[in-house]
């Protein structure tokens, strides 16, 4: 941790009191336990309704399908906090004095664009076979990625809204977290990350056709 993390070196610490003042949370065995609290979270929630659905799946009793709606509410609340405060701790801690308030939420939209990528390109290749094949229709593909572009533009409207806030703003203890990134090899990854992740996808599920195939 101290190889990534500065407030996690204590003569560093000691002689800077913005992260002396966040050193109640910003020390390692907090840190740590955070962060089994967030893999537990997880691991229950993806257990419990994979294990449901599952369950769904194999017999016509409604009693999974209310398992999983009592569950998922609560857990959507759960999921939204886990992911704001391990983004902070995991990456947001990175720059200690540097601070965003929709930096969570920059983070569950992207698990969700990711996630739904991934369900795509699985549907995409289950619907060739039984019995998906059965249930798969174009029309199916068009709504996902109507879904998938919703997210693109979200994803893409958020990250932006924060960078030119932040830039406009010209503040010398917010610019250095974009500065550091904008420098060497960090600069070509941006640059992808504009053209592959929304330009490209954004042009690309603008098409019915793209959509529906």
């Amino acid at each position: 941790l101290p190889d990534l993390f500065i407030w996690a070196r204590p003569e560093i610490v000691a002689h800077d009191p913005v992260l002396l003042q966040k050193a109640a949370y910003l020390n390692i065995p907090a840190f740590v336990i955070r962060g089994a609290v967030y893999f537990a979270v997880w691991c229950a929630l993806g257990f419990f309704l994979t294990r449901w659905s599952t369950e769904q799946d194999r017999n016509a009793d409604a009693a999974p399908t209310r398992r999983l709606q009592t569950l998922s509410g609560p857990g959507l609340v759960l999921f939204g906090l886990t992911v704001t405060f391990s983004a902070i701790d995991w990456l947001m801690s990175l720059e200690p004095r540097w601070y965003s308030t929709i930096f969570g939420m920059i983070f569950m939209v992207s698990h969700g664009l990711l996630a739904l990528t991934f369900v795509i390109g699985c549907a995409y290749f289950l619907a060739r076979r039984a019995p998906l094949s059965r249930i798969i229709a174009p029309w199916v593909f068009q709504d996902l990625g109507n879904l998938l572009l919703a997210f693109v533009m979200l994803w893409a409207y958020m990250s932006f809204s924060q960078f030119l806030l932040i830039w406009v703003e010209n503040l010398q203890h917010e610019i250095p977290w974009y500065l550091h990134r904008m420098s060497g090899g960090w600069a070509g990854i941006a640059v992808a990350l504009i053209v592959l992740q929304f330009a490209l996808p954004f042009v690309l599920l603008l098409s019915r056709e793209v959509k529906r195939k």
